[in-house]
């Protein structure tokens, strides 16, 4: 055996081009613990934990053996010394001296079941901490388990791309990634190697079953190459006798860090213990294989009546659905059933069962209650010697008609409840909405409450609770007291629930007691059945705010969002929900619960959730706690997290319920005509929006700790912002489709690597299907359909208004929810609160470009959207960081990863407020019936601003940051120390502190001219009008601005221009140099850039005409540029700590006036393959202490973001002369693809003089 190893270990050395023994990576050297020397171990609990070094080893003497007992994490390190953060630690220790290779490494799998045994590659900083989010991983195949057999893994790295990376740590870990659970795994030979060639790693081998389950399916084998080499596929498949196994379409290769999926089309009948192996080679000459055996277990999914309410006389379905979870049939199975109350009409009780496949199987029964009673039904399934049990209980009630004298009705102008009377007592009822024309039924109850208890023997009671009469209230409402005795002890139940109209709700509030002490398993009521008897699981929406915003398709179990177990929330913790409040619509009619989630349901401290606050909300949408033909709203007590656990609906810790105590719960039943979004309009006129949080400090202190001013950083960019909105315009042009929409294309890069390390198993196609689109796909990054229609607003550009409305035509159209906002790390489809607020821009963008109010009217059903992701209430136990604090999306980062469901990430929730503010000053100009007013916006807005706020007191990072999440629920506290930096708050506080100090956007008034003539600027325009060829702007300059820049749109060149009557411009000719003013003949635009000696300036311009822009920006495809045209600086604009351009007589002049001027070029589009060399004549002068380093920045198609990585540095003449410079821009192996803009900075310091001649291009 060991020969035969010697020789594999030979084969697998032979691959690699430079391979070198990482010092005591064969663990053969000790210490005097007989610990291997450069090495160190770690475990979160160490008693669970066992780390050592074995005999049974790959090669030499000792290999290392790893065991985590429990879910506890366990992790070997080589050792070394870590610093502070920034602080620079010279020495490595034992870390890897390398930023590219490969670890290649011998193990040994004892046990593991999940995908949690990793090795990483660690990228290490200079002060010798991890680079964070950027490992490279080895998932240890858990197939390998118990197999006894020595495997070979390889980890290929390369971080060399990372300046900050200086060594790579080797990370052997268990539960440090993947699911939790026991396992034990020995490690041996671990090397290193330049070159780490192909290594194909195994993922996963199963059966997915095809159109026959048990008889025709899929062997499906996943290989990940985790090697730097594309790999070869090669792969075989060994059957039984009379089984098929065909390939189907195997590819040639994979590529690095590329996933394979290899199918055989399997025929034949699987039985339990038949065997298939998997062979495939996994680097060159070495073969891996592995043996599938098939297997069957069967369980009881369910067993009950479709339906909550059975109705006398009329025939109902009861259904039993038993589960094979493996992949082999089960033989020689049978069901017994028995009835009580019921009467069998189709079916038998005994069946047998021939075979059961893989998967669901439903058997089900039609039975029939003749008379209103309490009915039940039992099933055993007999597998040979084995049984399983189940049974089921039911209510008969009678018909539930209103013209039946027995049934009592409670009626508001929206919904009425009607109760008939049954021979056991009042508790079923329906409950049905006004559409508008009619009476619609949208739910059943079954009874007035179902409490569960335990009776002194500890045996459990289920009872569901009637009353024998009822009492009519003053109010038009109902009363029904009930009371009953347990046998054993005597204890005496007694209680109330009351139905009142309240408004278009109906009040539902109910309380009990016990006389002898009792253990309390569950109350639970109100309950609502949706659709049942009537359309069933069918529904148009669902949604429990903060949880799931589920569309028709969607269920509270498809995991589309989030992998298993974070898909679930149907029994939540209290504090994921936003709002205490559930809906479910069909077809334009709506049912819902809404509670005080504050209100104390049993007598306590009443400081949160684990002390009697908070009812506990029940959302199963459809119904697969019942496995029922309908959807359950409803509430129960005791909740989550001290009794209940998350997704039962009895609590394992019970309740104590003592003879002094009382249970007690207060609901309102909501309904009407409209959508999920239409139940606000109940829900705020119960709930009004809560005070906004209490600020931890002054505004003052918050602009101090955020190290910026107390007004925005807008002031003197408008040229440049008007340029950067050009080019993002025709960036998005080029990729808008003809239908006015975007398609979503999967970023190639970050997001494509995290899927494959983080969800491997998910096909693409679930994160979201290439070309598919979303609301959030159309405004992504506040781009696309916004920038075009902002750009059309600005400028008058009839391209851009053509294809700006075809964007948000093709929006109103066709979506309803907000989703797709946040593609980098979440699915397409996930709802997603930036996605409102990008939406909320576009709206507002086509409002005030066409002043069509139907565009502001869409733009508060989208400021609607936000509200499920935003906290309107906190508990005592927290009293800050959640009121107003928003979920981000309702789903979780590449599957995998951070759930976000109940951790609040506020910068999603600024951008919503900033878009909130900017409807409220829309809605105050323009004010629209039937909505919530501007002050109701503005609130929302300010609230999250300063929960904001309160996060950033959380942590008192010294630059004012935040973090990027915070935990609500079993923990509370910030999740890091501040990694978001504060703009997001100090951009809302400018703009609530002045609705005019926008630091994103520019006011534009449009005069009423044909076509209009367009005015913006970053002063107050108090006034624009125009009269006879003569436009008058009058701009008031907020305090503490000196100058400000205007920009008029859509006119010919005026003949003059004044400002408070002094004469600017006459003739052609200026007063000053430079020149504050410009024409643009290529925009049809003016520029103004104005000093403002008083608080207001009127500026008359004369022999002004109204003229057309038809472009969408202009793309300069030569780049050249000469400077021939006086006050024309060829679009180049001064961005940053750069004078005014003075353009004369074919020379650009400016000087730099901060520490760090630069340039931006016009949009261009050149390939860099075939123009590699920038050519400037310029003259430059430098003060002493300024830099002579000259550098070009430039963006392309596929990375739009300035960078210093795209950059070259050149020195700068220091002599005062006109010199020619080649600049050689393919030195940089990001000179590359299509070029769109560049950047110049001119040196480094202030008072730096520097004149142009010409740039270009070659």
């Amino acid at each position: 055996m060991f020969r035969w190893l010697a020789v594999c270990a030979a084969l697998v050395v032979c691959q690699f081009a430079v391979v070198a023994q990482v010092e005591n990576g064969d663990f053969e050297e000790l210490d005097e613990s007989r610990f291997p020397v450069k090495w160190g171990w770690f475990a979160s609990q160490k008693e669970d934990a066992l780390v050592r070094i074995t005999t049974d080893a790959a090669e030499g003497r000792f290999a290392l053996y790893m065991e985590s007992r429990s879910t506890a994490t366990v992790g070997v390190n080589r050792l070394y010394r870590a610093g502070k953060p920034g602080e620079v630690i010279p020495d490595i220790g034992a870390l890897l001296p390398f930023k590219k290779g490969a670890l290649v490494f011998r193990y040994k799998v004892i046990k593991a079941i999940s995908d949690n045994v990793r090795v990483y590659a660690i990228p290490m900083k200079s002060d010798n901490l991890e680079f964070v989010n950027s490992r490279e991983v080895y998932i240890i195949p858990a197939e390998f388990s118990g197999d006894n057999k020595w495997h070979t893994g390889v980890l290929a790295f390369d971080f060399s791309s990372k300046p900050e990376v200086r060594s790579v740590q080797i990370g052997l870990r268990i539960n440090e990634g993947g699911r939790p659970a026991p396992a034990a795994i020995i490690f041996d030979d671990i090397r290193f190697a330049e070159k780490a060639g192909w290594h194909l790693r195994l993922s996963s081998l199963r059966f997915m079953e095809g159109s026959k389950p048990g008889e025709q399916g899929y062997l499906i084998l996943g290989l990940e190459n985790t090697g730097d080499e594309p790999a070869p596929v090669s792969a075989e498949l060994s059957t039984p006798k009379n089984f098929g196994g065909e390939a189907i379409d195997f590819p040639s290769s994979v590529a690095p860090k590329g996933i394979v999926t290899l199918k055989w089309l399997v025929k034949g009948l699987r039985r339990v213990n038949t065997k298939f192996v998997a062979s495939w080679e996994s680097m060159p000459k070495v073969t891996e294989s592995l043996t599938h055996v098939c297997s069957a277990q069967l369980k009881v999914s369910s067993f009950g009546f479709t339906n909550t309410v059975l109705l006398a006389g009329v025939p109902t379905q009861l259904r039993l659905v038993l589960e094979n979870t493996g992949d082999a049939v089960l033989e020689g199975v049978s069901t017994q059933i028995s009835l009580q109350g019921l009467s069998l009409l189709q079916g038998k009780p005994q069946t047998n069962l021939a075979v059961i496949p893989p998967g669901k199987s439903t058997i089900s029964w039609v039975v029939r209650g003749n008379k209103p009673s309490l009915c039940s039904a039992s099933v055993q399934v007999q597998i040979g010697r084995a049984f399983l049990n189940g049974a089921a209980t039911g209510i008969v009630s009678r018909a539930i008609n209103e013209r039946d004298k027995g049934t009592l009705i409670i009626a508001t102008k929206n919904l009425r409840l009607l109760f008939p009377s049954n021979p056991f007592g009042y508790g079923v009822f329906a409950l049905e909405v006004n559409d508008g024309k009619s009476w619609r039924r949208m739910a059943l109850s079954s009874q007035l409450l179902h409490v569960s208890y335990l009776d002194v023997r500890r045996q459990t009671v289920m009872r569901p609770v009637f009353a024998p009469k009822a009492q009519r209230l003053p109010n038009g409402g109902l009363a029904f007291p009930f009371q009953w005795q347990d046998e054993i002890d005597g204890g005496v139940w007694q209680g109330e629930i009351r139905f009142e109209p309240d408004g278009n709700a109906i009040k539902v509030g109910w309380q009990l007691s016990v006389t002898q002490p009792r253990q309390i398993l569950g109350v639970q009521s109100p309950l609502l059945f949706v659709g049942d008897q009537t359309f069933g699981v069918r529904k148009s929406m669902a949604l429990l705010p903060g949880v799931y915003w589920l569309l028709a398709d969607e269920t509270v179990d498809d995991a589309k969002y989030s992998d298993p177990p974070n898909h679930l929330h149907i029994v939540p913790h209290p504090y994921k929900l936003t709002q205490p409040l559930m809906v479910v619509s069909h077809e334009g009619t709506f049912v819902g619960l809404m509670w005080d989630a504050l209100q104390q349901w049993a007598e306590g401290e009443g400081l949160g959730a684990e002390t009697g606050l908070c009812p506990q909300p029940i959302f199963a949408v459809p119904n697969i706690i019942a496995n029922q033909d309908n959807h359950l709203l409803g509430l129960m007590v005791p909740n989550v997290p001290k009794w209940v656990k998350e997704n039962s609906v009895w609590a394992q810790n019970p309740f104590t319920l003592s003879p002094q105590n009382t249970l007690r719960l207060t609901a309102w039943v909501i309904g009407g005509k409209g959508e999920i979004l239409d139940a606000y309009n109940a829900y705020f006129a119960k709930f009004p929006l809560p005070p906004i949080p209490e600020r931890p400090y002054p505004d003052e202190e918050t602009f101090k700790r955020s190290k910026l001013g107390m007004r925005s950083e807008r002031y003197g960019k408008l040229f440049v912002g008007l340029q950067t909105l050009e080019r993002q315009s025709t960036e998005d042009v080029r990729t808008q489709r003809e239908d006015g929409s975007w398609g979503f294309v999967i970023d190639r890069g970050w997001t494509l690597e995290m899927l494959r390390k983080l969800a491997p198993h998910r096909p693409l196609d679930d994160y979201g299907k290439e070309g598919d689109t979303t609301v959030g796909t159309c405004t992504f990054v506040l781009r696309r359909a916004v920038t075009l229609l902002r750009y059309a607003r600005m400028t008058g550009s009839i391209k851009a208004t053509e294809l700006g409305l075809k964007a948000i035509r093709f929006i109103d159209k066709n979506f309803i929810r907000p989703e797709g906002a946040q593609t980098w790390e979440v699915p397409l489809h996930c709802p997603d609160v930036l996605a409102a607020a990008n939406a909320i821009h576009a709206y507002l963008e086509a409002w005030r470009l066409t002043g069509d109010d139907y565009w502001l009217k869409r733009a508060v059903y989208w400021a609607k959207t936000g509200l499920p992701f935003i906290y309107f209430w906190n508990p005592p136990d927290r009293p800050t960081m959640m009121r107003y604090a928003s979920t981000p999306v309702f789903g979780s980062t590449f599957f995998t990863s951070s759930c976000w469901i109940g951790t609040p990430v506020q910068w999603c929730g600024l951008d919503y407020a900033y878009a909130l503010q900017k409807l409220s000053i829309a809605l105050s100009q323009s004010p629209i019936p039937d909505v919530q007013p501007p002050e109701f916006w503005r609130q929302i807005a300010e609230g999250i601003t300063v929960c904001g706020i309160q996060h950033q007191a959380a942590v008192n990072h010294p630059d004012g940051n935040y973090p990027d999440s915070v935990a609500l629920t079993y923990h509370y506290r910030p999740n890091d120390k501040g990694i978001i930096g504060p703009h997001g708050i100090v951009r809302n506080l400018w703009l609530l502190r002045d609705p005019h100090d926008d630091a994103w956007d520019y006011e534009t008034v449009a005069v009423r001219t044909e076509p209009p003539i367009r005015v913006i600027s970053d002063a107050v325009i108090e006034r624009a009008g125009w009269k006879d060829g003569e436009l008058t702007i009058v701009l008031r300059a907020p305090q503490g601005v000196t100058e400000s820049q205007t920009i008029v749109a859509c006119l010919e060149k005026p003949n003059q221009i004044f400002v408070n009557d002094r004469l600017l411009l006459a003739d052609g000719a200026q007063s000053q140099v430079p020149s504050p003013f410009r024409y643009d003949s290529r925009r049809k635009l003016a520029l103004l850039h104005l000093r403002h000696e008083t608080e207001t300036l009127t500026v008359r311009l004369t022999g002004v005409q109204p003229t057309v822009y038809e472009l969408l920006g202009v793309i300069w495809e030569q780049p050249f540029w000469e400077f021939n045209i006086d006050d024309d600086p060829d679009d180049w604009a001064p961005v940053h700590d750069l004078a005014l351009f003075e353009v004369k007589g074919g020379i650009l002049r400016t000087r730099s006036t901060g520490g760090d001027p630069y340039m931006h070029s016009p949009p261009i589009r050149i390939e860099a393959a075939k123009l590699k060399t920038l050519v400037l004549r310029l003259k430059v002068q430098f003060p002493k202490g300024a830099q002579a380093i000259g550098q070009i920045f430039w963006v392309r198609e596929d990375d739009p973001k300035w960078s210093e990585s795209k950059s070259v540095k050149f020195p700068l003449p220091t002599d005062g002369q006109w010199h020619e410079l080649k600049v050689d821009l393919s030195q940089s192996p990001e000179w590359k693809g299509t070029i769109t803009q560049i950047r110049l900075d001119p040196g480094s310091g202030t008072g730096i003089s520097m004149e142009l001649d010409y740039v270009r291009l070659e």
